[in-house]
């Protein structure tokens, strides 16, 4: 019974103490291998660190100046922003009728008078929407969508 003893303590001590010898499969640290695959292709390369050149819009003269030497101040024509406005209901709630309107993508309500990019809501009827710009009319049709 000692002998079984001694032998399992034995056993218990060589488990818990580990190997003392190198069998060649620990990795020195600084022998270690990176993670990531070295890829040699220059056109690859070449594709991933040349930036995309876009084409440069300029809404004014860059060299005229936005205020005269006479202290007159140059009005200068806003940049023309394409306005997406869809058209897709009408809410009545008491008296007033809410248009649903996708503008640029995003749903809200607008009501009369309400302002989209510097067109005011003149008129919301069930099937059409009236905005208004100083003398300009736009109507927008309700669309299926």
């Amino acid at each position: 019974m000692k002998f079984r003893s001694l032998i399992i303590l034995l056993g218990v001590i060589i488990l818990t103490a580990g190997c003392r010898f190198d069998s060649g499969m620990l990795i020195e640290p600084n022998k270690r291998e990176s993670n990531t695959n070295r890829i040699d292709n220059p056109q690859l390369a070449k594709l991933i660190l040349t930036p995309k050149r876009e084409r440069l819009r300029v809404a004014r003269d860059p060299f005229k100046p936005l205020v005269m030497k006479s202290g007159k101040s140059v009005t200068v024509a806003a940049p023309k922003v394409e306005m997406k406005v869809q058209y897709l209901g009408t809410l009545k709630v008491s008296d007033q009728n809410k248009a649903l309107l996708r503008v640029n993508g995003k749903k809200g309500f607008y009501v009369t008078g309400d302002k989209i990019q510097g067109y005011t809501i003149n008129n919301i009827d069930t099937d059409q929407l009236i905005l208004t710009q100083d003398d300009q009319k736009l109507k927008i049709k309700r669309s299926d969508d």
